[in-house]
């Protein structure tokens, strides 16, 4: 008989109360139950997404393509039949939809790294102009694990983001990013990094401009020093202009207050220097 047992000689018996051990009987029958039903359903949800990874990933390659941007001007130009659905033609539409898509993503992913060796995940801190867009773009890539906002390598303890905005305390907006190495490494991670920033801006990135935007790279693990410069020397060599990027020991980093942590996915219209694009690419860059 499989499973484990229990030894009476191992365990000490005191005597219980009938009614006592009835109840507690009765409250895990009551955990058995729901527990079985709940992994029957998980069973069954699994295979239903099985059966449409293809839809979303289509989906995802179809929203803020050529293709998209063409349909999308014809049906603002009044050329498609008014009795057509239209739904993946809703920039807020397909948005949210993908959007949850990433979230349940995540979920699975931290339900995933809650078992994985210490070893496999790994920290970097990412400064790449205003943290709401930047934070929106490094949280689509495969391989990160969690991301959280806030203020790196400054001169002050817990600054507010007032505090930062002044541009008096020497903080960066970054990222802290936790990613899972052995899906996306560090190389790749800061390759992409670099798709959405312009290196050679001197604090400035879209039209947010002071010390608190520049790009920065803050590392915590020595090791990660050789890897950074390598990107960056691969990166200097498409541009003629010097790179401005930080590549520096994390000092400091505090979190931004609640209300900036995933912003853009508590306020889709918000303000964001990316354009959407970006974050389809994201998705898609390193699967």
């Amino acid at each position: 008989m499989g499973g484990k047992h229990l030894c009476s000689v191992c365990l000490p018996l005191t005597t219980m109360d009938t009614d006592q051990q009835i109840k507690r009987i009765s409250l895990m029958e009551q955990r058995f139950a729901r527990v079985e039903a709940s992994l029957k359903t998980l069973r069954e949800s699994m295979a239903q997404y099985e059966t449409v990874k293809p839809d979303i990933e289509a989906l995802d390659s179809y929203y803020g393509s050529d293709l998209w941007r063409l349909d999308f001007d014809a049906d603002e130009a009044g050329k498609l039949p008014k009795d057509l659905p239209r739904g993946v033609l809703s920039e807020d539409g397909l948005w949210n939809l993908l959007d949850q898509h990433r979230l349940l993503q995540q979920q699975m992913s931290q339900l995933s790294s809650d078992s994985k060796p210490a070893g496999t995940l790994k920290d970097v801190y990412l400064a790449g102009g205003c943290f709401w867009g930047a934070e929106h773009f490094l949280k689509q890539i495969n391989g990160v694990v969690d991301t959280e906002v806030g203020f790196a390598n400054g001169n002050t303890d817990n600054p507010t983001y007032e505090e930062v905005y002044t541009d008096l305390t020497g903080y960066a907006e970054a990222v802290h990013v936790r990613y899972d190495a052995t899906i996306v490494s560090l190389e790749r991670l800061l390759e992409l990094f670099f798709v959405a920033i312009d290196p050679t801006s001197l604090n400035k990135q879209g039209h947010d401009e002071g010390t608190r935007y520049r790009t920065g790279i803050y590392y915590t693990d020595p090791i990660d020093r050789p890897v950074i410069d390598k990107v960056f020397d691969e990166q200097q060599a498409k541009f003629e202009e010097p790179l401005v990027v930080e590549r520096l020991p994390l000092k400091n980093f505090f979190t931004a207050d609640e209300r900036h942590q995933d912003y853009l996915d508590k306020n889709p219209d918000g303000y964001c220097h990316l354009p959407l694009e970006l974050f389809a690419f994201a998705r898609n860059a390193n699967k």
